[in-house]
This record gives structure tokens, C-alpha cells and sequence, in this order.
């Protein structure tokens, strides 16, 4: 375990805009990660990471998220 603090910057899009839309914003604006929570994985108590540079989409349960995050940092 290491000994430093990770700070993790959010952008939450609350615009009353389709997905593809909000999505299409992040690229643009050039944000590293994304963290989609949508209806379909909600339900599962599950998001999804992306990954702008490579495009990598993980799929992770909840709780599990905070430490994928980091591990990607």
C-alpha cells in the first residue's frame, strides 16, 4: 500500500442531452477517462471505464471502481 493520496478530478454532465452527445463533449474536451453509468449496467451495479488515448472500455462492478481508477492512473 502506498503512502500518498490520489486526488481524481470530475466532470459530471448533467445536460438534459443524449448519451452519444455527452459523450461526444468528453472527447472533445479531451478528458483521460470516462465513467459511464448507464440504466442497462446500473442494475447490475456495474459502470463502465473508458479510456480515451486507447479506447479501452472496461466494464467493473461498482465498488470495485475507485481502485480501477487508480490502477489506470
Amino acid at each position: 500500500m502506498s503512502n500518498f493520496c490520489t486526488v481524481i478530478d470530475a466532470l459530471l454532465d448533467e445536460r438534459d442531452e443524449r448519451a452519444g452527445i455527452k459523450l461526444k463533449d468528453a472527447d472533445l474536451i479531451g478528458l483521460p477517462l470516462q465513467v459511464i453509468i448507464g440504466e442497462k449496467n446500473i442494475k447490475g451495479d456495474k459502470l463502465e471505464i473508458k479510456e480515451r488515448v486507447s479506447g479501452k472500455v472496461t466494464l467493473v462492478r461498482r465498488e470495485e471502481a475507485l481502485v480501477r481508477l487508480e490502477e489506470i492512473i
